[in-house]
C-alpha cells in the first residue's frame, strides 16, 4: 500500500477500534474453516492500480481467485461471474462510490456480501456504510490484519444463505406424497424447519413456511380415503393451494345411508386449518351420538361450540360456510346450512342448481331459528355435485372459471363413472388456471344407483 499521506493512515488506524467493535454484530452467523475456506472467487474494486495489485496479491496468497475492476461501472459488468463469493470495494471512487456500488449489486444479488476497504477516517461515513447494509468496513491501513477475518465471515454468510435456498427447494419436494407418508414426513419436516429457522433466523420466511406446512398437514390428514355407502357411488378430491385454506368435506356411513358435509373456512393459514379441524371433530362426535338426526338438528350444536371456542375463548372472528347432508338409501337427501349451490344432473344430462339456505357457522351463538332440513328426492342415475368456491373462482388473468363452465362440464360428462367425472372436471379447472389455483378447490361427485 502507499506509504504517503501519513496523517490519513493515522486517522484510519484510530478509527479501527470502533470498527472492530462492529464486527461481532455484523457476523451474526457462526463461521467455520469449512464454510468459508478457499478456493473461492472475490471481486475487488479500486480506482488505484497500486491498491488493486497489492490487495489482489494478498488475497491470491491466501488461495482466493481475484477479479479486479478499476471502477464501479466495470465492476457491475463483472458481477455476473459464476460462483462469485464476495465483493471488496473502495469507498471513494470517481464514477460511483462504494455505497452506490453496493446498492446496485444488492439489486442484482441480495445475497452477495460487500466489504468496504477504504482509507476513510470519519466515523460518520464509516457508520453510514454499515447502516446502508454493507457487510463490513475494513481500513486500508490495517487490511492485512482485518481483511482475512472479514472475508471469511462474508463468504461463510453467503454460502450459508445459498444453502438455505437449497433447503427451501428441498422442502417443496418433501411435500409431494405427504398424504401417504404423513407420520414420517412430519418428523422430517420438523427437523428441516428447525434447521431452516436456525439458518434463517434473521428472515421471516421460516416461520411462514412452518405455519403453511402445519396447516396443510391438518387440512389433508383428516379427509376420508374410502367411500362405501350402499346405493351411492362417491368420488371426492381436494387440491390444496400454495397458501393453505380451510376446505372441509366428509363422508360418514350410517346403517341406512350416510352423512355428508362440505364447507369452507374463511381466511387462510394455520388458523383456518384449526377451525376446519374443530368442525370435523365436532361433527364426527355429533353424528356418532345421534346418527338418526337431520342436518338442522346437528348444526346448531356445532355452531354453538364454534362460537364459544372462537369468539368467547379465543377472541377471533373466524367463521365458515357449511352444508350438512343426510342421505337415505331410498334416494332421499336431506340438507341444511349455507354453502355453494347444490348441482343435480339427471340421466339425460339436464343440469340444475339448488340454493342452500341458513346462515354461516361461528358468527352468532344460536342459529337454530335460521335452519330447517329440506329434502331432495333422487331418481336412479341422478348425479349430485358439491364444490367449494376454489372451483368456481379459479382465475385466468381477470376471468373466473365460473358456475356456467362447471355446469356445462358436468352435463357433458354426466354418463361417465363418478371417478372420471371428478378427474375430468378437476382437469379443466387446473387447465383454466394454469395449474395454479388461488384457493383450495374441493369437488364431490355422487351418483344415486339404488339398492
Amino acid at each position: 500500500m502507499s506509504e504517503g499521506n501519513g496523517s490519513r493512515e493515522r486517522a484510519a488506524t484510530a478509527a479501527a477500534g470502533p470498527v472492530d467493535s462492529l464486527h461481532g454484530r455484523l457476523a451474526f452467523l457462526c463461521t467455520t474453516q469449512e464454510t468459508a475456506s478457499p478456493p473461492g472467487k472475490i471481486l475487488l474494486i479500486d480506482d488505484s492500480l497500486l491498491a488493486l495489485d497489492t490487495v489482489s496479491a494478498f488475497l491470491g496468497d491466501m488461495g482466493w481467485t481475484v477479479l479486479a475492476a478499476q471502477s464501479g461501472t466495470e465492476a457491475l459488468k463483472m458481477a455476473s461471474a459464476p460462483d462469485l463469493d464476495a465483493v471488496i470495494a473502495d469507498l471513494n471512487m470517481p464514477d460511483m462510490n462504494g455505497i452506490e456500488v453496493f446498492r446496485r449489486l444488492y439489486a442484482m444479488d441480495p445475497l452477495l456480501p460487500v466489504i468496504i476497504l477504504s482509507e476513510e477516517a470519519a466515523i460518520s461515513l464509516i457508520l453510514e456504510t454499515v447502516h446502508a447494509g454493507v457487510f463490513d468496513f475494513v481500513p486500508k491501513s490495517d487490511y492485512e490484519r482485518m481483511l482475512p477475518a472479514a472475508v471469511t465471515r462474508a463468504v461463510a454468510h453467503r454460502r450459508i444463505l445459498r444453502e438455505n435456498q437449497h433447503l427451501s427447494q428441498d422442502l417443496i419436494r418433501v411435500n409431494e406424497g405427504l398424504e401417504r407418508r404423513v407420520a414420517e414426513q412430519a418428523r422430517l419436516l420438523e427437523e428441516r424447519l428447525r434447521r431452516e429457522a436456525a439458518l434463517e433466523r434473521e428472515a421471516e420466511l421460516a416461520p411462514l413456511r412452518k405455519e403453511v406446512e402445519i396447516a396443510r398437514t391438518i387440512q389433508t390428514s383428516i379427509l376420508p380415503t374410502q367411500f362405501a355407502v350402499p346405493g351411492l357411488q362417491i368420488a371426492a378430491h381436494m387440491i390444496a393451494a400454495s397458501e393453505v385454506g380451510g376446505d372441509y368435506y366428509d363422508v360418514r356411513p350410517t346403517r341406512d345411508g350416510c352423512w355428508l358435509g362440505i364447507g369452507d373456512v374463511a381466511g387462510h393459514g394455520l388458523s383456518a386449518g384449526l377451525v376446519m379441524l374443530m368442525i370435523q371433530s365436532g361433527l364426527s362426535s355429533l353424528v356418532l351420538h345421534n346418527p338418526d338426526a337431520l342436518p338442522h338438528q346437528i348444526l346448531p350444536a356445532l355452531n354453538h361450540m364454534l362460537f364459544q371456542n372462537l369468539r368467547q375463548r379465543m377472541g377471533r372472528d373466524d367463521h365458515a360456510t357449511l352444508t350438512m347432508f343426510r342421505f337415505f338409501a331410498d334416494g332421499r337427501l336431506a340438507y341444511a346450512g349455507a354453502h355453494e349451490d347444490i348441482i343435480v344432473c339427471n340421466q339425460v344430462g339436464k343440469v340444475r342448481t339448488i340454493a342452500t339456505h341458513g346462515t354461516w357457522v361461528g358468527i352468532s351463538e344460536d342459529i337454530s331459528h335460521d335452519l330447517e332440513s329440506r329434502f331432495l328426492d333422487l331418481d336412479k342415475g341422478d348425479l349430485v355435485v358439491l364444490y367449494t368456491d376454489g372451483i368456481s373462482e379459479a382465475r385466468r388473468n381477470h376471468e373466473s372459471y365460473g358456475l356456467q363452465r362447471l355446469l356445462a362440464e358436468i352435463g357433458r360428462r354426466h354418463a361417465q363413472p363418478v371417478e372420471a367425472i371428478l378427474e375430468g372436471v378437476m382437469g379443466t379447472v387446473l387447465d383454466f388456471c394454469a395449474g395454479n389455483p388461488q384457493d383450495d378447490a374441493t369437488l364431490l361427485v355422487l351418483r344415486y344407483v339404488g339398492t
